[in-house]
């Protein structure tokens, strides 16, 4: 999540550098320039996990990395994370300081990418299978997803946390008196429900795509973790 990509000459930010929203292995483009990045399954070591929370950007330090292998560590919480990959499966590690207060891991199944309508990815499944495995499906513009989560720990106070949450008001163009080319937007508030939450299983449909920034959409799983634990997850995904 380090830059914000368009078609053509890829173009950095100050706000992407050495920063992230979380580690994910899965995109369906993976060469060249292209208009976004597909970065599904998004997993986030984080805390007291909340509305408010559940998508923070967090600063990555010392940066390691070859074919095949990347490690980091996050400055907010000092996890240490390992990421490295098969030729079907991804692996991360995340190593939980024996200090971290109420460490958790979130993971985002409605996560389509930078830059994107909140709601690109439609139709979220999932549920839990046992004590250490999620499997699920999902829609993202037209095409279907499968995938299984496995963690080498238990699901500790485990929770499916999901909301839709709509625009208040409906954007208004507006033109001014002097220049008639000139159009201006009136500010769209955009309701942040506090999520559903359920223990084995959530789905979520959303039926029609709506402008970017004017819907708030998710489906996570947040669990807790051991301070001074390792947490192994391993991540198959299908597009058939």
């Amino acid at each position: 999540a380090n830059k914000k990509t368009f078609t053509g000459k890829a173009q950095y930010f100050d706000k992407y550098k050495d920063a992230a929203y979380g580690f994910t292995h899965m995109q369906q483009s993976g060469t060249g320039t292209i208009g976004v990045y597909y970065n599904f399954l998004r997993v986030s070591p984080t805390t007291n996990y909340n509305k408010e929370n559940r998508k923070s950007l967090f600063k990555i330090t010392n940066q390691t990395a070859h074919p095949g292998y990347f490690n980091c560590k996050i400055a907010e919480n000092n996890v240490q994370v390992e990421l490295t990959a098969s030729q079907k499966v991804g692996f991360h590690r995340y190593h939980i300081p024996t200090n971290m207060e109420s460490p958790q891991i979130s993971i985002d199944f409605s996560e389509g990418g930078l830059d994107t309508r909140e709601d690109n990815v439609r139709n979220v499944k999932a549920q839990k299978e046992s004590e250490t495995l999620l499997t699920g499906e999902f829609n993202h513009v037209g095409f279907n997803y499968y995938f299984a989560l496995e963690s080498s720990v238990p699901f500790k106070n485990g929770s499916f946390c999901h909301a839709i949450g709509e625009r208040s008001s409906h954007d208004q163009a507006k033109s001014s008196g002097k220049d008639s080319g000139k159009k201006k937007r009136k500010k769209v508030s955009v309701t942040n429900p506090d999520p559903t939450k359920s223990a084995d299983e959530a789905e979520i449909q959303i039926k029609k795509l709506a402008r970017k920034n004017s819907r708030i959409f998710y489906l996570d799983y947040v669990f807790d973790v051991e301070p001074g634990s390792k947490v192994d997850l391993k991540i198959a995904f299908s597009f058939r």
